[in-house]
C-alpha cells in the first residue's frame, strides 16, 4: 500500500519512559517527589535522560507531553493530589481530591498538555500528595508513564 502525503520524519524528538518497579512510600504528607522515569520505551534523538526522569528539548517548538500516574496505598485521608508538568517555561497541574480508592487503594490521573518549549528547556512530572502519612506509592512497569514529542 501507498499512502500518499503521510511521511516519516524519524529527526523529530519523541520519548516514552515509565518507572522500571513501584517507588516507595515518595508522598501523601505534602512532600513533593520529582517521578525519575528510569526506562526508556523510545527516546527518538536521544534527549531523555533515565537517571534523572527529564527531558530535554532540543529545538524550540510545541511539544505534546503526556503523564499517566497510578498511585497505590492511598488513604481516605488523602484529600488532595497533585500532579505536575514542570518545564522552563511553565507548570502544568492537574489537582484533584476526596477519591475513593478502588479496592487495592490504587488511584490513577493522567495529564496531557501542549507545551511551548525553546531549546534546552526541560520538562519533568512532579506529584505531592496531602492530607495524611507519607505512605503512598508510585506503581511501575505499565501502569505509570511520560511521554512527548515535537508537535510543531
Amino acid at each position: 500500500n501507498t499512502w500518499s502525503g503521510i511521511q516519516k520524519n524519524t529527526a523529530q524528538p519523541a520519548f516514552s519512559a515509565r518507572l522500571s518497579s513501584t517507588v516507595d512510600n515518595v508522598t501523601g504528607d505534602g512532600t513533593s517527589y520529582t517521578v525519575v522515569w528510569d526506562t526508556e520505551i523510545f527516546d527518538q534523538g536521544s534527549n531523555f535522560n533515565t537517571s534523572t526522569g527529564v527531558f530535554t528539548a532540543p529545538v524550540t517548538g510545541k511539544y505534546l507531553l503526556s503523564i499517566h500516574i497510578t498511585f497505590s496505598g492511598v488513604l481516605t485521608a488523602h484529600d488532595r493530589h497533585d500532579i505536575q508538568i514542570t518545564t522552563s517555561n511553565n507548570s502544568y497541574r492537574l489537582l484533584f481530591g476526596d477519591v475513593t480508592p478502588d479496592s487495592q487503594t490504587r488511584v490513577g490521573a493522567t495529564l496531557t498538555v501542549l507545551a511551548d518549549m525553546d531549546t534546552s528547556d526541560t520538562a519533568s512530572v512532579v506529584v505531592t500528595s496531602y492530607g495524611s502519612t507519607k505512605v503512598i506509592d508510585l506503581i511501575g512497569t505499565l501502569d505509570s508513564s511520560f511521554t512527548g514529542y515535537l508537535a510543531c
